[in-house]
């Protein structure tokens, strides 16, 4: 089987209910857009069946120092170095991801890549 590094962005968050006793939802990254409470177990099932078949790579003293690497060389978040530097460490097939930075560091470090964001 291939191994593909799928790096996706988490656009939500869990938030834990308030002093005030709020139940707890979903709030969305995105300016005025929330998730109703309803769906926060449909989506936590969705994330374990998409997560179901993955393997979790180890963070190891490599993986760190590619890391740094590709922060010193890229303008990229630290986790999206990491997810980099793990699918260089353990030679993913394919990466993947929604990130034009991520995208251009995965190229310009050697990784066959897909883009699967929206083209702006």
């Amino acid at each position: 089987m291939p191994s593909i590094n799928f790096c996706a962005r988490i656009t939500a968050r869990i938030v834990q209910p308030t002093a005030a006793g709020n139940p707890i939802g979903v709030e969305s990254k995105m300016p005025g857009k929330a998730v109703a409470p309803e769906r926060v177990q449909v989506n936590k099932n969705q994330l374990m069946n998409d997560i179901r078949d993955a393997v979790v790579l180890q963070v190891t003293s490599p993986v760190v120092s590619n890391a740094v690497r590709l922060l010193e060389q890229n303008a990229l978040r630290a986790m999206d170095a990491l997810h980099i530097a793990c699918a260089l460490e353990w030679k993913a097939d394919l990466f993947v991801t929604a990130d034009n930075r991520q995208l251009a560091a995965a190229k310009s470090s050697g990784l066959l890549t897909e883009f699967v964001g929206s083209k702006k």
